[in-house]
């Protein structure tokens, strides 16, 4: 990016007046419906975040034959949303699978364990010793649903227990799909093709049926950044947990910014180009 460019960028962020995109631009005519500014980005992304959460929940508590194969789920979106099935280790034997590392502090059996053990032991000193817990699992895309839905005849043993026996779970993980409540996590850019913005759905994980509604630290997180050659950089991130924006430092980011930055609704997913929730 030009010096010169970097300037006008900055006198853009600066600028007490909020600055729209058409005053940005008034050569190009354009329509300020169009775009979003951030502060209106993140809040229609923490109900789109509510929505995934929700319908986590209700995969999580399907009434599902042989539940005691099926301990937990797991998700994550990046560029294609992928559900995990996490299954119990007296399943390694029957089916070949992948593995997922479960962090320790879900498992509560081994924290009783432990406690009864030595009954001073506090169960966070306890959590914090532990190992991750490695465990069979098997990912699902949606390129995979479809053929676990349409195939016939497969010699996979666990393409065989799924179709047979998950039917309900999948064709539930489906219709969140069509309905767009799933799908890719995004990155794109400001108005001024400058500020990069982009969205982060990882590290959902629920054992057995779950009824709260816990978003995740790294569930639901907006991105933003800004790095110029000569001037002041900013890297800040929207929380769905919290609800704010922080700095790279862990402080409040300056809410201005939040109002300056602009962004196109057909550069995000159809979700976001809807009317505000």
């Amino acid at each position: 990016m030009a010096l010169k460019d970097e300037i006008r960028m900055n006198q853009i962020l600066m600028n007490k007046t909020v600055i729209t995109p058409s005053q940005q631009f008034p050569t190009l005519l354009l329509n300020d419906d169009d775009f979003l500014t951030f502060n209106e980005l993140c809040d229609i992304s923490r109900q789109e975040t509510l929505d995934k959460l929700y319908a986590l929940r209700e995969l999580c508590n399907l009434d599902r034959p042989e539940y005691n194969i099926i301990k937990g789920i797991a998700y994550s979106e990046k560029i294609r949303p992928v559900l995990t099935l996490l299954f119990s280790k007296d399943a390694t034997s029957r089916y070949v699978t992948e593995t997922f590392e479960i962090p320790r502090e879900y498992s509560d059996e081994d924290i009783n364990q432990e406690e009864n053990k030595d009954a001073n032991n506090h169960k966070r000193k306890i959590i914090d010793k532990r190992k991750p817990e490695l465990v069979p699992a098997y990912s699902i895309d949606p390129d995979t649903l479809n053929r676990l839905l349409t195939t016939k005849k497969t010699n996979s043993q666990i393409d065989t227990y799924l179709i047979k026996n998950q039917r309900e779970l999948l064709e539930l993980y489906k219709e969140y799909l069509d309905n767009k409540v799933f799908y890719g996590d995004f990155i794109t850019c400001d108005s001024t093709g400058n500020v990069s913005i982009s969205s982060k759905h990882e590290d959902y994980l629920a054992i057995g049926k779950i009824d709260s509604l816990i978003i995740p630290n790294n569930f639901g997180e907006i991105n933003m950044h800004y790095n110029p050659s000569y001037l002041s950089s900013f890297n800040q991130t929207y929380s769905a947990q919290t609800e704010r924006v922080t700095n790279t430092n862990n402080e409040p980011g300056g809410s201005y910014l939040g109002e300056r930055v602009f962004i196109h609704k057909a550069l995000l997913p159809e979700n976001y180009r809807k009317t505000k929730k």
